[in-house]
């Protein structure tokens, strides 16, 4: 048991450290000016401005549709996974996309989708505009997600 606590002291350290402690930062920042006096304008302008309100409603709204997104794509390719022969090979095809560097991707993204790219060329201005209405980062972060979704899926199946 004591073996076990060992192996969850880094971890929880780095959460403390780099997760937890500058959120409570920013949290008790929230409460001054910038003349360090304790104020609740922030919270005031922040409730009362419809462009903060919308900025946190499309936030949520976006979250929740790569999490709808990645459950739908993700749960159904590892349950597929599960019932292939050569699922190590599939596996590793799964995995693969997630060791390529993430400016690389990108990169690779914008020569697909840029306007005079290969895909809009194919698929003509639809890819485009799907493009266009999701961020190119929204894409890229669903995707991999989606990818360690797929992963955790796959692990809990095979149990």
């Amino acid at each position: 048991m004591r073996q076990k606590v060992m192996f969850i002291v880094p971890y929880a350290l780095w959460i403390i450290l780099f997760v937890v402690a500058p959120l409570a930062l920013i949290f008790y920042q929230s409460f001054f000016d910038i003349n360090s006096h304790f104020t609740l304008a922030n919270y005031q302008d922040y409730l009362t401005s419809p462009t903060y309100l919308k900025m946190t409603l499309n936030s949520v709204w976006y979250a929740t549709l790569i999490t709808v997104v990645t459950l739908a794509i993700s749960y159904p390719t590892a349950y597929v996974l599960t019932q292939l022969q050569n699922r190590q090979f599939w596996l590793l095809i799964v995995i693969l996309p997630t060791w390529i560097n993430l400016l690389l991707k990108t990169y690779a993204f914008i020569g697909l989708f840029h306007e005079p790219g290969r895909l809009t060329n194919f698929y003509g201005l639809l890819v485009w505009e799907v493009i266009n209405c999701f961020s190119l980062t929204l894409v890229l972060c669903s995707l991999r997600h989606t990818l360690k979704f797929r992963l955790w899926f796959y692990q809990s199946i095979m149990r």
